[in-house]
Parts: structure tokens; sequence; C-alpha cells
């Protein structure tokens, strides 16, 4: 049975080439394939606290070339982050992997 080897690489890359890296179509499909299972989730998550939201997610290029997918959510009741009236369910947090 052979062992195991870790290999660590240091590369160096410019901010043009990282630009040209996000803007590839697979590197594009993967962010939007991300944002949209986050939001499905946070969908599920607001939807068990009785959260009153409206979660989408939005595509699209920055001005200096750089391209995203962010998971965007209208919090109709302040039930993201919670109030003295409403308790704190953090949907969104949930769903993208953080602990509140």
């Amino acid at each position: 049975m052979a062992a195991r080897v870790r290999v660590r690489a240091k590369i160096r890359m410019t901010d043009e080439v990282f630009r040209d890296v996000v803007a590839m179509p697979k590197v594009r499909a993967e962010l939007a394939t991300t944002a949209r299972r986050i939001a499905a989730t946070a969908q599920v998550f607001a939807k068990q606290d009785d959260a009153d939201t409206d979660i989408s997610v939005e595509d699209g290029t920055r001005p200096k070339g750089r391209t995203y997918s962010r998971v965007v959510s209208r919090d109709f009741d302040d039930s993201e982050w919670g109030t003295a009236r409403r308790r704190r369910t953090r949907a969104l947090g949930r769903a993208a992997g953080f602990r509140a």
C-alpha cells in the first residue's frame, strides 16, 4: 500500500489572470450553482422559521471585470438579524455554513 504524499504549490497570480479564470464558463457555472444551492437552503430555513423574506441570486461582473454570483435577501420582517420584537433566524448565514 502506497503512502499518500501532500504537495503544496505556491502560485502567484496576477489580477488579470484571476479575472480571466473566474470569467471561464465552467467557473461561472460553479459560482452560480453554489449560490443557487445556498439560496434554496436559505429559503427552507426561512420557511421553517416563518420569516418573511424574498431570497434570490444575482449574477454579474464587477466594474473591473471580476465575475460573481451572490445570494440576496429582502428581509421584510427583520428576521435575519432580529430585533427587539423579532427573533433572529440567520437563514442566509446558516445556509452559507456560518454559525450564529
